[in-house]
């Protein structure tokens, strides 16, 4: 058996250059492989998206619920209230009159001499 030289695929040889040409340019090395796979990224598990898309389903149901629910128990056009009003009538010009004179006359009948003593303005009654 005669034993035959070992090459290497990744190396090439070239022919050498004619005298008096310009040297090529070496050409980049190819980048170097791994020699140990890298390990497998471990699957997480999907239970935990679904249980919280489980939940929101839960949470918008149970909402949605009892706003329908809110809604029945007090029918539109219905109404609970069971006071009375008297119908409202329209002011006329002698009740305008009426209100300008009285409030006219609450005014006038204030005074100031009467109603505040000149002992309620001093800085001690007034905590100054």
């Amino acid at each position: 058996m005669e034993e035959q030289p070992t090459t290497n695929p990744t190396v090439t040889t070239e022919p050498p250059a004619a005298p008096g040409a310009p040297a090529a340019p070496e050409a980049p090395n190819p980048p170097a492989t791994p020699t140990e796979p890298k390990p497998a990224k471990a699957k997480k598990s999907p239970l935990p998206i679904v249980l919280a898309i489980i939940l929101a389903a839960v949470l918008i149901a149970v909402a949605a619920y009892l706003y329908l629910n809110k809604d029945s128990s007090n029918p539109s056009g219905s109404n609970n209230n069971t006071t009375q009003t008297a119908a409202a009538t329209p002011a006329k010009t002698t009740d305008v009159d009426t209100a300008s004179e009285e409030i006219d006359s609450a005014i006038s009948s204030a005074d100031q001499t009467s109603d505040i003593s000149s002992s309620d303005l001093t800085d001690s009654a007034l905590g100054l």
